[in-house]
């Protein structure tokens, strides 16, 4: 168990905004074979996180040693041809990202992860696309693996440990449920398990041992799933993709 001090809430420093109101996400580890002693990693995370660069944590990294994390969901930036540095978190769909485009944030996080109470910080990424993908469109699919591919070498290259994945269907494009437009259910599950097989090679061939730590994962579909006595059938009845997709 996690000894908490006094007060039970961790703040980081005001002017950065970033863990006002925190969500804190607990991974399994086993802190060494000698002391053979169970801790949970602590990951923190606020929604103000959304509007904070890569450039903004480093600035202020030396404020977190005493925030109680072991890392952070940290927003890895990328440059576009302009110039501009924008968030790198929608990995899917999104327009095409090249390997150089993350030099610069690289080069920080690095330094981020060397940093007390940020070590085992890990990329905020969200797995759901602006524009639905149809699970028959080659090209699309093939666009967005050669974008995590290049993210997945960024992330493995900063020393981030993997991947904090949300998703939640914020732009309701129902990338994971099945629509009209989509093949027979059976051949729509057979297209979004060759599409995870496509899309999580993809990252874990640039960076093998990047760990996943999801928001949602299976639970997604809760509503008529869980708690079923037939999860199998109920997940068919709503025409969810996402357990395929996983698999």
């Amino acid at each position: 168990d996690v000894k908490r001090k006094d007060g039970d809430k961790m703040r980081c420093e005001r002017g950065l905004r970033t863990v006002a109101l925190l969500l804190a996400l607990a991974l399994a580890h086993c802190a060494s074979a000698s002391s053979a002693v169970n801790r949970k990693v602590m990951i923190g995370y606020g929604w103000d996180m959304l509007a904070v660069s890569t450039e903004d944590v480093w600035r202020n990294r030396s404020k977190f040693a005493d925030a109680g994390f072991d890392g952070i969901a940290l927003p890895l930036d990328r440059k576009e041809s302009g110039g501009k540095s924008v968030r790198a978190r929608d990995v899917l769909a999104s327009k095409g990202w090249t390997r150089d485009s993350f030099d610069s944030s690289v080069k920080l996080a690095r330094e981020i992860v060397s940093s007390p109470g940020l070590e085992k910080s890990m990329a905020l990424t969200f797995l759901i696309p602006k524009k639905r993908l149809a699970w028959t469109d080659d090209a699309a699919w093939a666009a967005a693996c050669r974008n995590v591919s290049e993210f997945a070498n960024a992330v493995r290259a900063s020393g981030l440990k993997g991947f904090v994945i949300d998703n939640e269907d914020y732009t309701k494009e129902k990338q994971f449920r099945r629509i009209s437009s989509d093949p027979p259910l059976l051949e729509a599950e057979k297209l979004a398990r060759m599409r995870g097989r496509e899309f999580f090679g993809a990252l874990f061939r640039e960076y093998p041992d990047a760990v996943l730590l999801f928001f949602w994962m299976y639970t997604e579909i809760r509503d008529g799933v869980l708690g079923s006595p037939d999860a199998l059938t109920a997940t068919r009845t709503i025409g969810s993709l996402w357990p395929s997709f996983l698999n």
